[in-house]
């Protein structure tokens, strides 16, 4: 059985409903045990609006292929309403944004139908992704850079002022 992360974000519209929905999707595909994280609100990254990110982690354990998820993703996105992903960098408000983090405990590269670089390439720079992760998978450690979770979020802290901050009481 394989070891998936999933990233959710949203940040227009019923976010938390949004997250619910995304979330259910993924326990009805999955074929294995699944961990939700608690939901932290964010700030937008690289771009300006002034619309708050919700976000949170799934742990999914599955028999099911990486390229399986990526477009079981990209299908939910579609039906959830997500016109298009971010290109080049260029992103915007959405209502649902599904990523994959990490895939087992080891580095993919797949180039069909579109570059996928796994664990996500930016993972160790974003809090959104680092707080909720660290609940669910904090010994996890990064085959390129070698940190654990837990050290990638405690460095993230130490360079930057902003910080998620928990949504209490929520669970999806």
């Amino acid at each position: 059985m394989s070891t998936l992360c999933l990233g959710l974000g949203s940040n227009i519209g019923d976010r938390l409903n949004f997250l619910s929905q995304a979330v259910g999707y993924v326990r009805e595909y999955a074929d294995g045990l699944i961990e939700v994280s608690s939901v932290y609100r964010t700030q937008p990254l690289d771009f300006d609006t002034p619309n708050y990110f919700l976000n949170a982690v799934v742990l999914v354990y599955t028999e099911r292929s990486l390229i399986d998820w990526l477009y079981f993703t990209q299908k939910v996105e579609r039906e959830m309403g997500r016109t298009a992903k971010s290109v080049n960098k260029k992103y915007s408000d959405r209502i649902i944004d599904i990523d994959l983090l990490l895939y087992d405990r080891q580095e993919w590269h797949v180039c069909s139908p579109q570059a996928l670089f796994i664990p996500h390439p930016e993972m160790h720079k974003r809090a959104f992704v680092l707080y909720p992760l660290a609940e669910l998978f904090p010994d996890w450690v990064h085959p390129s850079l070698g940190y654990r979770v837990v050290e990638l979020r405690d460095t993230l802290d130490r360079l930057s002022d902003e910080r998620p901050v928990l949504i209490k009481d929520f669970s999806l």
